[in-house]
């Protein structure tokens, strides 16, 4: 066997409550316990043991991986044990989350990231759904009071998949950190920078899988890079029927899972397992279109971003034939977080800007074009403000200096006009408002917003 890194061995705990290790290359699998380690190796065995000492207080230790013939059931096996454990009101999801499971085990194959993103009210079932792909994903790390610095360095060291809950009461200094690890660790690349007590930069890696529970639906720029699963109460045992979900969480099971999730892992590292013509396939279907009833029945093309998480989400699907539900479930989350794009207050800005320059008729049709040299923000913020009046918006509209404000980062410019007015730059407006259109979308008509 080549010479191999020593986080490279995984550890594991045998039917005696013995703990080993097992490693691959590209030419073979080695299974063996600690004691068998330092027999061959004393120097090896004392270095695994001292790496052991420090893993057992981050993740549990899969079952003994057996990994003699391929797994054909192991899909079909996590999406019952997630359709027994946690309860959700669209059963797409147990498949989607299964393949989720196998992407954190095959993850250095892939080349995104996705995160899942529970949303919803206390008691809809976020913790129970977080601590389910904490036992089940590849050493996973349940946190609920993370500091940025440890995270990082966590993720960078030692490979887990983090799985944090309650986000929404995390301190903004410390969100700060959380936020670059979610976004800089979709992606595999260099790692992102951060500033060290020195002022020094210090560059991490922190390309992983990430699994969020939060009371609110999270921004767009961590929602596109989510497979975003709003939660909802479980009903009561009596409307559930003969599909019980179980009070306690099978701890045995979800071992015996991770053990068979280890052979997996094995199995590609060595070889045994091809995944090239999996990602291969995956990528294909992530870029076709495809049919969603759920959004008027409409030919879907998934945009960039999603087609990131369909690929890497796919691959499961293409092994184990179950790829419907992630495609449709993509395509769903890409419509809602469109959607909750259209509530922002930069949307909000924006469409009363169309309404002022381009104000269209009740069929649809634009009744005049405004020169954009004769607007100013006052005329936007008036008819922000008509606006927030005629939907019933309970917040107080933004005054001009804000909506200028806004404006600007939108990218549109100005100029000073009669009586200090700020006027819009036409020769960057069109660029800006087409740039716009294109990210929120079209203004409802009246009776759309009241």
């Amino acid at each position: 066997m080549s010479r191999l890194e020593i986080d490279d061995y995984e550890p594991y705990v045998d039917d005696a409550g013995l703990v080993g290790l097992a490693v691959a290359d590209q030419t073979l699998i080695e299974i063996k316990s600690l004691s068998e380690w330092k027999d061959e190796d004393k120097k090896l065995g004392e270095m695994l043991e001292k790496r052991l000492e420090t893993l057992v207080k981050l993740f549990r230790f899969p079952f003994k991986p057996q990994v003699d013939e391929l797994d054909d059931d192991l899909h079909t096996d996590l999406t019952r044990y997630l359709a027994e454990h946690i309860w959700f009101s669209d059963d797409r999801y147990y498949s989607v989350l299964a393949n989720w499971i196998i992407c954190t085990w095959i993850q250095e194959q892939l080349t995104h990231a996705t995160r899942l993103c529970f949303y919803g009210p206390t008691n809809s079932g976020k913790t129970r759904a977080i601590k389910c792909l904490a036992l089940l994903s590849y050493r996973g790390f349940h946190n609920i009071t993370p500091t940025g610095p440890g995270l990082f360095r966590m993720i960078e060291r030692y490979h887990v998949t983090m799985c944090l809950d309650e986000l929404q009461d995390v301190q903004k200094e410390q969100r700060a950190d959380i936020d670059l690890i979610i976004k800089g660790g979709f992606e595999s690349g260099p790692g992102v920078a951060r500033c060290n007590d020195k002022g020094e930069l210090d560059f991490f890696n922190v390309y992983g899988p990430m699994a969020l529970g939060t009371k609110h639906q999270p921004r767009e720029d961590i929602e596109n890079r989510s497979l975003l699963v709003c939660m909802t109460q479980k009903p009561s045992d009596a409307e559930l029927g003969d599909r019980k979900i179980k009070r306690k969480v099978d701890q045995e099971e979800a071992g015996k899972l991770r053990g068979r999730l280890l052979a997996l892992r094995l199995q590609v590292l060595s070889g045994k397992v091809d995944l090239v013509p999996f990602i291969a396939k995956a990528d294909e279907m992530a870029q076709a279109s495809l049919l969603q009833d759920g959004i008027e029945g409409r030919e879907v093309f998934l945009d960039d971003r999603s087609i990131d998480k369909a690929s890497e989400l796919l691959v499961p699907g293409v092994m184990f034939k179950d790829c419907d539900s992630t495609l449709e479930l993509l395509a769903q989350s890409e419509n809602d977080a469109s959607q909750g794009l259209r509530e922002t207050l930069e949307a909000k800005i924006f469409f009363a800007l169309q309404a002022v320059y381009a104000p269209v008729s009740m069929n649809g049709a634009i009744i005049k074009v405004c020169d954009p040299k004769t607007m100013s923000q006052k005329d936007v913020t008036d008819q922000l403000r008509e606006d927030f009046g005629q939907i019933g918006d309970e917040d107080e509209p933004p005054k001009t200096r804000t909506v200028g404000r806004i404006l600007r980062l939108l990218g549109f410019r100005f100029k000073q006009g009669h009586s200090r007015a700020s006027m819009f730059d036409a020769t960057t407006f069109q660029q800006a408002y087409d740039a716009n259109l294109r990210k929120y979308g079209m203004r409802r008509g009246d009776d759309d917003e009241k």
